[in-house]
């Protein structure tokens, strides 16, 4: 009897041990095994510093480049169209010179009795559309109303803009489109038309090809 008293006891004992133990063990395994965990101002500290210093990029970032402007310079456009009419002189009936965009009408070099009409825009010539004459013209009244699109020298359009803006100082005056044509009222010469609009007045100046100035307008 006394034999298995202590024999109970022992085990007890035993038993009491190792549930020390574990209790000892357990908080250091679960200590080793969680993340840190940050909250509260510490996490917008650490979200912040990681936004202020992005990844770098993989070489310098390509430089900005603004869109064109074709009162400025509308060679790019002249250019692409031309090619795009194709033939070894282009000749067109009227060019207009917007800022994001530029509209020739040329003639077609393989049906001299059709004239089309193109637009540079977008960096992107346009298919072309038919350019419709009152009446059925003959060959050479189409004829009459063309010139040669390198007659003018593009060139000088941006001082001409500059002389109408002094010509015409409007009040918060902006130049809106250039219009290149033969003109009846010039005895059939080509014309540059500069126009200008405001809130409270619109004009024009017209120049010749030379960039002499002809009428102005109020």
């Amino acid at each position: 009897m006394m034999t298995i008293v202590r024999r109970s006891g022992w085990i007890a004992a035993l038993l009491f041990v190792a549930q020390a133990g574990c209790d000892q063990v357990a908080p250091n395994k679960q200590s080793n095994s969680s993340a840190p965990v940050v909250t509260g101002s510490a996490a917008a500290s650490s979200g912040a510093s990681a936004a202020a210093s992005p990844r770098p990029a993989d070489g310098p970032a390509p430089p900005a480049t603004p869109g064109a402007d074709f009162l400025v310079d509308a060679s790019a456009a002249i250019d692409a169209i031309k090619k795009r009419v194709g033939g070894s002189a282009v000749r067109v009936k009227q060019v207009s010179l917007y800022p994001k965009y530029v509209s020739v009408e040329a003639q077609d070099p393989n049906k001299k009795d059709h004239v089309d009409q193109f637009e540079f825009r977008d960096a992107q010539v346009s298919a072309p559309t038919p350019v419709k004459f009152t009446g059925e013209p003959t060959l050479e009244k189409i004829e009459a109303t063309l010139f040669g699109i390198d007659e003018v020298d593009f060139k000088k359009i941006p001082g001409l803009i500059e002389d109408t803006a002094k010509r015409l100082p409007f009040e918060d005056g902006k130049v809106t489109h250039v219009i290149v044509e033969r003109s009846v009222h010039f005895k059939d010469a080509v014309v540059v038309q500069v126009r200008m609009k405001s809130p409270r007045n619109n004009g024009f100046v017209v120049y010749d090809a030379s960039g002499k100035m002809l009428k102005e307008h109020r």
